[in-house]
């Protein structure tokens, strides 16, 4: 090694010495020399004895040739002897001189290279602050500018492993002054464009404006424009121009934008020579293309794409890289899945996504995004598998991913809509009424705060219109119902007919419509309720994970109109659309009750010889398999079959288990109070039928008792009146069955419940507060106070306020 080393230095000693245009051939045996000395050179480098040396050439030569060799051949040994020579330049040069700027600057460039090495935080800021000096020196234009945009890079290559904002701000702004300081031809130009262009695209991207964006777009397009074809960063330039074009399409939805970013960056790919960044990005948007195509090539390219990425990012050590590729690879699954219900593809899905978690180290800058997206992955499992604790992750990970969403964070709509979405599900399947509430003001939230114009606000638009839908079914309220038919109409002629949201949001707008018809009795809003479903079900294929219950959804629909004008074709192929959901939804899955309750009550409708004792099959087994939520309205449709079954045959055992299942239902507590008091109802209704006048009156106790359930303090005066209105002749059925009884006095005591629900809620606002002012007049006017307010609230409808994190 010291021979090595003296003779490396006798050769750069005879490069000073020979004459200015004839000391290329000098300088290259000198780093012929150099480069054998790294190759050998072990991580401490005590040998080399930099302390001997003041020329800072020869460290500059040295740290060039040991960078060089990282890039051919990365490695901690090669990197650390770069950064240290450089050190050693920098130590040595006259401070304030070109030289000396010209050393801080090949510093910081080697410090940012050890970093994705050594992954500390402190080489990346002793880059940055290497970079400082460098430009603090003053220089000529193009110099200076090519020192602004590698700082520029660093900044931005800050920025993206640590989230800092001011990073990009500072980028920007740096890299904009280069800009200025390149006149147009200039070479460096071209790449300062394209770095300046990544900056605003990442701006754009963590919540600034409109106007980064376009800037995003312009500055690639020009970096395109002006570097030449062989140029040998062309390869980086179409990259930064397919991010450009790919985040307007996210903006505005046109798949033109789409097809574009997927053009350029098939040429660009080839050009970086296996870069993973570019190798994921292009697996990426070919994921988005087939989610909205479902052009099966596009999937199976795009996973293969992001494998090779995955592989070549392990391959040099870029722990935040794979966090993003593998992150990138379980979408590309889950799309997939979706698409073509392959049980594989869901698994790989859940096995990424908890990858990703698990490697992330705390605050990094995408734990938020990754957390958000593993709730959706659990949450898809769960509508597939039916197991509650999957949900239950789902929410409580979407409520981390919350929590760990930084100020400023552009993404913060997609993480309440995904926590929205999954607390929206768990009422759904457990009827926790504060759930869907809390589903509704989340995604208020994130409507309001997603731009106009952006194509997401269709997709929560959609969403929000369902959850409005719910809350109808749930509280009647008639303005819940008409913000969501606006919703669910714009999100739908937003839409593309081949999109993959499109089946989704066709079927949401079709419900509305259906209750609309409830509410109207108007028919063509439920022809165009099963024109939308009809449409929703094409769009969506046999093979669409949702094909079951879009069926399910057709043929109640199809069973409606049937029992307005007889038409036998939509019976019969209500039957049949059951008969298919039924059969391809597995033993165990939450849905699966509910489709066998509504087969049995197209069979109930038919008439059909055999058809009432099929349908008591069908409601006994729904009845059996479904959740507590689902299980007032399966006992119920149980009961009534048996009821009309019982009037068939004459049975008296019939008749009373009909009973039985209705009271049974009446008695579910987390089902909706309007099923339940349906129950209890039509059950009270039939034992008055058979003179057992006792349990009538106990049935219809219990059907006055459910009242302020149904209209809960909750709602608006207005909406409560409603409510109660549907029930007005119920105490008066309550009444006559009780005298019927021979009890006068629970007669009387019907009639006042039946009217006292809302006068009821009235005083419970306005308690005695005079034993309370005895002891402390301040609290007791506090109370007052309060009771006031509430009362007041509870005139115009009780708000909902949530505290959100960030």
């Amino acid at each position: 090694m010291h021979e090595l080393i003296a003779e490396a230095r006798a050769q750069w000693k005879a490069y000073l010495a020979a004459p200015a245009g004839q000391d290329a051939e000098e300088l290259a045996r000198t780093r012929l020399l150099l480069d054998e000395i790294v190759s050998i050179t072990p991580l401490d480098h005590e040998e080399l004895g930099f302390d001997r040396f003041t020329d800072p050439g020869w460290f500059t030569t040295l740290g060039s040739v040991a960078l060089e060799r990282h890039e051919r051949n990365p490695g901690r040994r090669t990197i650390r002897l770069a950064t240290d020579a450089f050190r050693e330049s920098v130590r040595t040069t006259q401070a304030g001189t070109a030289e000396h700027a010209g050393a801080w600057s090949n510093l910081a460039i080697a410090l940012r290279t050890e970093y994705y090495v050594t992954n500390l935080r402190s080489t990346l800021d002793d880059a940055v602050d290497a970079h400082t000096q460098a430009l603090a020196v003053p220089a000529a234009g193009i110099v200076r500018a090519t020192r602004a945009v590698k700082f520029a890079a660093t900044l931005l290559a800050r920025h993206e492993e640590f989230g800092d904002t001011g990073d990009l701000d500072e980028a920007a702004r740096i890299g904009q002054s280069a800009i200025a300081w390149l006149p147009p031809g200039s070479p460096g130009r071209p790449d300062a464009l394209s770095d300046l262009s990544t900056v605003f695209y990442r701006r754009y991207e963590r919540g600034h404006g409109q106007e980064d964006l376009e800037q995003a777009e312009e500055t690639a397009r020009l970096a395109v424009a002006e570097g030449e074809a062989g140029h040998p960063a062309r390869g980086n330039h179409l990259f930064n121009l397919a991010n450009a074009l790919h985040l307007r399409y996210l903006a505005q939805g046109d798949s033109k934008l789409l097809d574009e970013a997927i053009t350029v960056l098939t040429a660009g790919v080839p050009l970086l020579h296996g870069d993973p960044v570019a190798t994921g990005s292009y697996g990426d948007l070919l994921r988005e293309r087939y989610e909205l195509t479902g052009d099966p090539q596009d999937s199976a390219s795009a996973i293969n794409a992001l494998r090779e990425a995955l592989a070549q990012a392990n391959a040099i050590g870029r722990p935040s890289l794979t966090l993003m590729l593998e992150s990138n690879l379980a979408s590309a699954h889950r799309a997939r899945f979706e698409r073509e219900g392959d049980a594989e593809d869901l698994a790989a899905t859940l096995r990424h996504g908890r990858q990703v978690i698990a490697n992330s180290p705390p605050g990094h800058p995408d734990l938020a995004a990754n957390l958000s997206n593993l709730s959706n992955y659990l949450r898809i499992r769960f509508q597939v598998g039916g197991d509650i604790r999957d949900l239950t992750e789902a929410i409580t990970t979407a409520e981390k991913a919350l929590d760990e969403c930084r100020e400023g964070d552009g993404r913060k709509a997609r993480f309440i809509t995904n926590l929205s979405a999954a607390l929206a599900l768990r009422y759904e399947h457990a009827g926790n009424r504060g759930d869907l509430d809390k589903a509704v003001v989340l995604m208020r939230r994130a409507v309001s705060d997603t731009p106009k114009g952006d194509a997401r606000l269709s997709l929560r638009g959609s969403a929000l219109a369902n959850m409005l839908f719910r809350r109808f079914e749930l509280h009647r309220e008639p303005e819940d119902l008409s913000e969501a038919a606006d919703l669910a109409a714009a999100a739908v002629s937003r839409t593309p007919r081949g999109s993959s949201t499109a089946p989704g949001r066709l079927m949401t707008l079709a419900a509305i419509l259906a209750a609309h018809h409830q509410r109207t009795g108007a028919v063509e809003q439920l022809n165009l309720a099963i024109e939308a479903a009809r449409d929703a079900l094409s769009a969506g294929g046999a093979g669409h994970r949702d094909a079951q219950l879009m069926r399910s959804n057709l043929s109640e629909w199809l069973r409606q109109r049937f029992t307005i004008t007889g038409a036998r074709d939509d019976i019969d192929e209500a039957v049949q659309l059951l008969l298919t959901a039924v059969g391809d939804t597995p033993t165990g899955h939450p849905d699966r009750a509910i489709f066998l309750s509504n087969l049995g009550m197209c069979l109930r409708d038919r008439g059909e010889p055999g058809d009432l004792v099929a349908a008591v099959q069908r409601h006994r087994l729904a009845a059996d398999a479904s959740s507590s939520v689902d299980k007032a309205t399966t006992l119920l449709q149980l009961g009534r079959c048996l009821h009309d079954l019982a009037e068939m045959t004459g049975s008296d055992d019939v008749r009373a288990e009909a009973v039985e299942a209705m009271q049974m239902a009446a008695e579910v507590g987390p089902a909706r109070p309007r099923t339940r008091i349906i129950a209890a109802h039509t059950a009270a209704v039939t034992l008055a039928d058979d003179d057992d006048w006792a349990g009538a009156s106990e049935s219809y106790r219990r059907s006055l008792d459910l009242l302020p359930m149904l209209a809960w303090i909750g709602l608006s005066r207005a909406g409560r009146e409603e409510q109660l209105g549907e029930w007005s002749g119920l105490a008066g059925e309550a009444a006559a069955s009780a005298i019927a009884e021979r009890r006068p006095e629970a007669a009387l005591a019907a009639a006042e419940h039946g009217r006292a629900v809302l006068w009821g809620q009235l005083m419970a606002l306005r308690p005695d507060f005079t034993a309370l002012a005895a002891e402390s007049r301040e609290l007791a006017e506090r109370l007052r106070a309060v009771s006031e307010q509430l009362e007041a609230e509870s005139a115009a409808g009780l708000g909902t306020s949530l505290d959100l994190p960030g």
